[in-house]
């Protein structure tokens, strides 16, 4: 029953993929709330709590709504497979192994990725007439954040909080290990600029890509997002560190089309348009693909990312962590970083300021595109 639930998810999520599709395919439109519901029963089958389907559900649908459909319920049957088959604990809580003051350390002990959003909050606070500011680095919790001040450490602090259920709280800088997939980076840094804050977060992953002359798959596709709340809009990057996300190669693969140059390589190391290539021995290309595109800036990227998100929490990093689609029997033991910074302790009127540059952006002059004689 479960499989032919996940078929019926992927053939969803092929439909509205793309408008590249061929004319005679059928498209359907389902409710957001529907389609959250059928995640939500698919991941419970396959052993998740109710309040984890809930959470992931929230996060893939979001996905799909904001047109990342590589992330979406694209990803819905790989999640379902990690927790039938133990890979990912659909039941695990995270927990704090070490903190001081200003930092912490948690455990995802192997959970799925979003799923520790509902238990935690955090409170930003000022810090640093310096210009010096702490960071909240976490692990996959909801950014309800309030903001407060506290004197007497250098005149303002921007003190972040992590609050248990049973009313623990504590200042924290966090770097986490022991997670699992966490859907698009932009979902968490959204939950920031609806509190008025800075929001950046970051992930590495399954060993995707080669790097910049080498043969082999080292390190992840290691997304970054940095989004900023304005009065009238707000900024949000949410990309991969390579040239492409995996996802969108297996996109590509399933409707049987090419993919982009400077996507991916195949397994001998030379590039090539064929998905499928890339996927059979294959791997994906840093972001600006080739050497003499400066491919070399999406492979530096990629190593900051794995430095934030691996080897400062002790967890598994490059190619230490399992490899994409695997079937060893051991957790992914992946990364995130979550930063949370508020603008009120730095220059006034960030927002009305971001605004302008927003709007600026916006009105360049567009090229023009001539016809090809």
């Amino acid at each position: 029953m479960l499989c032919g639930v996940l078929r019926q998810s992927c053939a969803f999520s092929l439909r509205r993929l793309s408008t590249e599709t061929a004319a005679s395919t059928e498209y359907r439109l389902a409710e957001v709330s529907k389609v959250g519901d059928f995640i939500k029963r698919c991941l419970v089958a396959a052993g998740a709590t109710e309040s984890g389907a809930a959470t992931l559900a929230s996060t893939l649908v979001h996905a799909d709504v904001r047109g990342h459909f590589s992330h979406g319920l694209n990803r819905l049957e790989m999640y379902c497979n990690e927790v039938k088959s133990g890979q990912c604990d659909g039941r695990a809580t995270p927990c704090v192994v070490k903190e001081t003051y200003a930092t912490a350390l948690v455990d995802g002990r192997n959970g799925i990725g979003p799923v520790s959003q509902h238990i935690h909050k955090y409170r930003a606070q000022y810090f640093s007439s310096l210009s010096f500011f702490r960071l909240l680095v976490n692990f996959r919790w909801t950014w309800q954040l309030q903001k407060r001040k506290r004197q007497g450490v250098r005149g303002s602090l921007l003190q972040v909080c992590m609050e248990f259920e049973m009313a623990k709280a504590c200042d924290k800088f966090q770097s986490c290990a022991g997670s699992n997939h966490y859907g698009i980076a932009a979902h968490y840094t959204l939950r920031a600029v609806e509190e008025g804050l800075i929001g950046i977060s970051a992930t590495n992953t399954s060993p995707l890509v080669v790097p910049t002359r080498a043969q082999q798959c080292v390190l992840g596709t290691n997304p970054i997002s940095f989004a900023a709340p304005s009065k009238k809009d707000s900024f949000v990057l949410d990309m991969a560190t390579s040239t492409a996300a995996i996802g969108k190669v297996e996109v590509q693969a399933r409707k049987e089309l090419p993919i982009p140059g400077g996507w991916g390589v195949d397994s001998t190391g030379n590039e090539t348009r064929d998905p499928h290539r890339v996927l059979d021995g294959g791997g994906l290309m840093p972001l600006g693909g080739m050497e003499a595109t400066a491919g070399y800036k999406g492979y530096g990227l990629a190593m900051m990312v794995e430095l934030m998100c691996g080897t400062l929490g002790g967890g598994m990093y490059a190619h230490h962590i399992r490899k994409w689609t695997s079937t060893e029997h051991r957790p992914a033991d992946l990364g995130q970083s979550f930063i949370a910074v508020d603008p009120e302790a730095f220059a006034p009127d960030f927002q009305t300021r971001l605004d302008t540059f927003i709007e600026e952006m916006r009105q360049l002059e567009p090229v023009r595109l001539y016809a090809c004689i």
